[in-house]
């Protein structure tokens, strides 16, 4: 899972975001926050599997939230790592990953050089 930032004059020093993913068709394996070159802290990690009641309620949630405690020039920009996630899956067929559709349990910090 990454994030890309297209004003080249900014920096992000944090990110919290909601990963979802079709409750019907996977299981979620694994979660690695991307820390050192990017984020120096994971704030909040939740792989409960917590069901997202927005969007007809098919899918559960992963949530993720990192800081970056550098200096302004020091902080990551343009496209950003943000996490390895792996999945196994429940049964064949077509399975969704996505954010949430309007984007608001999207939340980038960022700093303008």
């Amino acid at each position: 899972v990454s994030v890309e930032l297209t004003d080249g004059s900014v920096r992000a020093s944090a990110v919290d975001f909601h990963l979802l993913y079709d409750m019907s068709r996977l299981n979620l394996v694994s979660v690695t926050p991307q820390l050192s070159n990017n984020f120096t802290q994971t704030v909040i990690l939740d792989d409960s599997g917590q069901i997202y009641s927005s969007e007809g309620g098919i899918y559960k949630l992963l949530r993720l939230a990192m800081v970056s405690r550098k200096a302004t020039a020091d902080l990551p920009g343009g496209t950003i790592p943000l996490a390895s996630v792996t999945f196994e899956a429940r049964q064949n067929g077509a399975a969704t990953i996505k954010f949430p559709d309007d984007n608001s349990k999207l939340q980038v910090v960022g700093k303008v050089l």
